[in-house]
C-alpha cells in the first residue's frame, strides 16, 4: 500500500573529489593532478583512504587561491 506521504533522504555534502573530479573541475589533464600529487613540495591537499585517493574540496579551493595570489 503506497504511502500519502513523501520519503525524505538525507543528502551527504560531498567533502572529497577523485582526481578525475579535481581535474576537470580544474580544466586539467588527470595526468596534471598526479603530477601536483607526486610534487609532495607542491603542497596539494590530497587524502589517502587506503589505495584511493582523495582531493578535499575546501583544501583544494583554498590551494588554488594560494596559487592565485603567487604564494
Amino acid at each position: 500500500m503506497p504511502s500519502d506521504t513523501p520519503t525524505t533522504r538525507s543528502v551527504v555534502p560531498r567533502v572529497g573529489l577523485t582526481r578525475e573530479e579535481a581535474a576537470e573541475a580544474m580544466s586539467v589533464s588527470a595526468r596534471t593532478i598526479d603530477t601536483l600529487i607526486a610534487d609532495r613540495t607542491s603542497g596539494f591537499p590530497v587524502c589517502r583512504i587506503g589505495t584511493r585517493v582523495v582531493i578535499p574540496i575546501r583544501e583544494l579551493a583554498e590551494w588554488l587561491a594560494q596559487q592565485a595570489r603567487g604564494a
